[in-house]
């Protein structure tokens, strides 16, 4: 996944890598990493409004968001009402702070929203 500022963010492994891909030659620069403790999320998407990561890891339902540095994060429990099944599908768009999640089988897609009342928990 590309960020806004040219940096390529890739998950191996269980890590989290931030690349430079601005850099001048032929390789690419790590910025730094974050260790996601050998966990795979099922989906990804970057804000670009507040510079942020949030990973989608299903079956543990839970939404993690860190930052553009890869230096602070937020886990927050996905809404007991989202129900997905079939193959797991996010996105976002540049217009706000809302995540789209859903299933590839599923009949419904939710949008969520951090809470406003700064609990840290998503709205659907």
């Amino acid at each position: 996944m590309f960020g806004r500022h040219g940096d390529l963010y890739l998950v191996n492994a269980g890590q989290l890598t931030r690349f430079d891909t601005l850099g001048d030659g032929e390789r690419l620069t790590v910025l730094g990493s974050f260790d996601l403790k050998g966990a795979m999320p099922d989906a990804m998407v970057y804000d670009n409004q507040s510079d942020e990561i949030t990973l989608l890891f299903a079956k543990s339902r839970r939404l993690l968001t860190i930052s553009r540095d890869l230096t602070t994060m937020r886990d927050q429990a996905l809404p007991a009402e989202v129900k997905m099944t079939g193959e797991v599908l996010m996105a976002n768009t540049s217009l706000g702070r809302s995540v789209w999640v859903g299933g590839s089988q599923s009949p419904t897609f939710y949008e969520l929203n951090p809470m406003t009342d700064g609990s840290g928990r998503w709205q659907t």
